[in-house]
């Protein structure tokens, strides 16, 4: 008797073993190369894997980046001017063909401006990874500039560091003073990317230009 018991506790125990290996949740491993934050769909499109670039903590609903993390629980919204014009996520020509869109899925060489600004906050500190497409660089070239901060005082080129073929990555560190301490408040000012410079972002005259915001 008293072997049958230690057999079946053994067998028992065998099996909650099992049972913890083959279904405890996978350890994700997040990379510090941005070659790994994108992946290449069947259809050609590229996705900007916002999971990869947050480290976990960001998602994106169509709308805006979703950032959560330890006490912080904020989120970034886009919007876009094409040629002075506002929109939220697409612009139509009058034909309805997309001209431009802010996305994380980039198809380069379309004919369509694609593009998307992706937040991470490292030990209190923000950062923003810009990807754009090819589209952008066959149109705008050495144009097109990043302009963020508390009031949009901050002022660099856009470096085309192409992570995958017809894709290109720049980074920035954000303005602190343009959030509140915890960062789940209102944010003040905010990063435009586009063919303006900082006095006309300051100044508020956007027309003519292309540029998205976040």
């Amino acid at each position: 008797m008293r072997k049958k018991v230690v057999i079946w506790t053994v067998v028992i125990l065998l099996c909650i073993i099992l049972i913890f290996i083959f279904f405890r949740p996978k350890k994700i491993v997040y990379s510090d190369e941005p070659e790994d934050w994108i992946d290449e769909k069947p259809n050609g499109t590229i996705e900007v894997n916002f999971e990869q670039v947050t480290k976990g903590a960001g998602t994106f609903n169509e709308n805006n980046e979703q950032y959560t993390y330890a006490l912080i629980d904020t989120s970034f919204g886009y919007e876009g001017l094409y040629e002075g014009q506002y929109f939220k996520r697409k612009y139509y020509s009058p034909n309805r063909d997309v001209l431009m869109e802010i996305t994380d899925n980039l198809v380069p060489g379309d004919g369509i401006i694609q593009g998307i600004i992706v937040e991470r906050i490292d030990e209190n500190q923000p950062k923003a990874f810009i990807f754009i497409d090819e589209d952008w660089k066959n149109r705008y070239g050495g144009a097109v500039n990043i302009i963020w901060g508390e009031k949009y005082q901050n002022m660099k080129k856009f470096e085309y560091n192409e992570i995958e073929e017809g894709i290109y990555m720049d980074q920035i560190i954000d303005d602190k003073n343009r959030f509140s301490q915890t960062y789940n408040d209102v944010h003040f000012g905010g990063i435009v990317v586009g063919n303006i410079n900082r006095d006309l972002v300051q100044e508020g005259n956007t027309t003519g230009t292309v540029m998205m915001l976040s």
